[in-house]
């Protein structure tokens, strides 16, 4: 299925296939950046760009976004896009650009401008909403489809990844060429929900998770141990019937080891090291040359 994509030099050309899709979800996040500055004055615009399974958007707003706010953002989604209104590329200096992005109160947008490279960059302009990016978008909103897309969830995101700057809200959302795509996912995330790993876990009983520890390290409970050791014995069986061997080496090694591996002299700053008497031990930072040890005892032939 193709479509028309228009370009930051102005031209118009027919798109398809993956490259339609990803131009398709770039311009769905920019009329849901429109909607929510409409909806929600005050609103300021961090980044929104196409991703693998949809679109995200992120926003500096005095209005918390809840399922309920979604709704109302997709509504007015909706209504932009029946208007329908047209993506208008213009090309400005960097000057021009910071000067206009700062007029709007959009700082978030003139400290991307500062950094960029090149004396011009590309704008769109989508009814009252104007945003930086390379394009393409399509031609207007008349290309957007009936029932193609839905805003998924909000989540929170730190402002160019840190965590010691601003905390603003991201709205995921997805978005196909067809409405028949669209409803076809849609099912599939209600099955993963089903099977989610987190709910599972705790509905089991076969593991937690613990914020003192850390994200994503999980405490194995006793009929999660058990699962899992299930698993590795499967994978241990699948090893073997493939011809893999199985080998085990010291966690521990003197300094020697890793100076002849070469670890040593450019990893020293990153690896844990303790002495023993009148000897430097490391904790091996990885398997390779405990391996090459045990090739060496034995004659081996090409």
């Amino acid at each position: 299925m193709s479509l028309k994509a228009r370009y930051a030099d102005g031209r118009v050309e027919e798109i398809a296939g993956t490259e339609a899709l990803e131009v398709y979800r770039h311009s769905l996040s920019h009329l849901m950046a429109a909607a929510v500055c409409r909806l929600f004055p005050g609103t300021h615009l961090g980044i929104g760009p196409a991703i693998s399974d949809g679109f995200y958007y992120d926003f500096e707003c005095p209005e918390t976004f809840s399922e309920e706010t979604l709704g109302r953002i997709e509504a007015e989604m909706k209504t932009l896009a029946a208007e329908p209104l047209q993506f208008e590329p213009s090309l400005l200096s960097k000057g021009e650009a910071i000067e206009q992005f700062a007029a709007r109160g959009e700082h978030l947008k003139v400290e991307l401008i500062e950094e960029k490279a090149g004396e011009t960059l590309s704008c769109y302009r989508l009814g009252d909403l104007v945003d930086f990016c390379t394009g393409p978008h399509l031609a207007s909103t008349a290309g957007i489809r009936p029932g193609s897309f839905k805003l998924l969830s909000v989540a929170g995101s730190y402002w160019r990844g840190d965590e010691h700057r601003q905390q603003l809200q991201r709205i995921y959302g997805t978005a196909f060429l067809t409405a028949e795509e669209l409803e076809s996912y849609l099912v599939q995330l209600e099955e993963a929900r089903k099977r989610d790993h987190r709910k599972l876990g705790k509905e089991f009983d076969l593991f937690s998770m613990s914020e003192e520890a850390g994200p994503g390290l999980a405490f194995w409970h006793p009929k999660g141990t058990r699962l899992r050791l299930v698993v590795e014995e499967f994978l241990r069986r699948e090893l073997y019937r493939r011809g893999y061997e199985f080998v085990t080496t010291p966690h521990v090694a003197r300094d020697t080891l890793w100076k002849i591996s070469g670890h040593y002299d450019y990893y020293r700053q990153n690896m844990y090291v303790f002495n023993i008497d009148e000897d430097e031990f490391v904790i091996k930072p990885m398997n390779c040359p405990g391996h090459i040890h045990i090739y060496k005892t034995q004659m081996r032939s090409y």
